[in-house]
């Protein structure tokens, strides 16, 4: 069996490495009035909490954003 090389990692990287984000988003209808929740533990300064109002839109899209707000957070 092969071994994999590892890549190199910045302090930046190995610091998201402990994080993780738990995600919900949902709308009332389909579309309907959106909203989004995240949560994403072990950052240095404590847990994050996210939760916004997106306007009309359908589940998936809340979903995805609320995906993307944590990734965003996750990067800063």
């Amino acid at each position: 069996m092969a071994r994999v090389p590892q890549c190199e990692t910045s302090d930046a990287a190995e610091s998201m490495a402990n994080l993780v984000a738990y995600i919900d988003g949902g709308s009332q209808g389909n579309p309907g009035p959106a909203g989004v929740g995240v949560v994403i533990d072990g950052a240095a300064a404590g847990t994050i909490r996210i939760a916004k109002w997106i306007g009309t839109q359908d589940n998936n899209v809340a979903e995805y954003v609320a995906l993307v707000e944590a990734l965003q957070c996750a990067l800063i």
